[in-house]
């Protein structure tokens, strides 16, 4: 059993077929949404004190982060933490706001 970790976010531009690394994060396990303005959020997740350790579950942290990305200078951004810590779950962007469900 292994687990794989994804901690890079990147930018697909179909117009030139090129992609690219825009921010990274210490994070697995987390979710994303899209907001009708095209706002990409990132929330909630696991981190792993040692990431080439933490195939045990009781090496990972669940996290309550919330980020939004920025497009001028292709990072993300820290916002109002979550009340509690989620992993993988719903993220879905609604009439201006954005639930975490599950």
């Amino acid at each position: 059993l292994f687990n794989i970790h994804v901690d890079s976010v990147f930018l697909y531009e179909p117009s030139e077929s090129k992609l690219q690394q825009v921010g990274k994060t210490d994070l697995d396990n987390y979710s994303m949404a899209v907001t009708s303005d095209d706002e990409l959020y990132l929330a909630g997740g696991v981190s792993a004190s040692n990431k080439w350790e933490s195939t045990l579950s009781s090496n990972w942290e669940w996290k309550n982060v919330f980020y939004q990305y920025n497009h001028l200078l292709c990072t993300l951004e820290s916002r109002s933490d979550m009340i509690s810590p989620r992993v993988r779950c719903g993220l879905v962007y609604l009439e201006g706001y954005i639930y975490a469900i599950g």
